[in-house]
C-alpha cells in the first residue's frame, strides 16, 4: 500500500508512504469539493499528485 489514512478526532489523515507527504481534512464545507473529487477520481489519483507535486496537489485534484 502506498498510502495511510488515519482519523484524529474529526481529521482525516493521509500519509503517502515513503514520500514524507501528510494532508489532512475534515468534514467542514471548507473541504466538500475535495470529498466530492474524492467520490469522483478516487484518492488514487489524489495520492499519484501528491506525489508528482505537492504544492499544487489539492488544487489540481479538485479543480482540474
Amino acid at each position: 500500500m502506498r498510502y495511510t489514512i488515519r482519523t484524529k478526532g474529526e481529521l482525516q489523515i493521509l500519509e503517502v508512504i515513503d514520500h514524507n507527504i501528510f494532508f489532512g481534512w475534515d468534514m467542514s464545507d471548507d473541504y466538500i469539493d475535495f470529498r466530492n473529487a474524492l467520490e469522483v477520481k478516487g484518492i488514487e489519483v489524489f495520492v499519484d499528485l501528491l506525489i508528482e507535486n505537492p504544492d499544487n496537489a489539492f488544487l489540481k485534484f479538485v479543480n482540474g
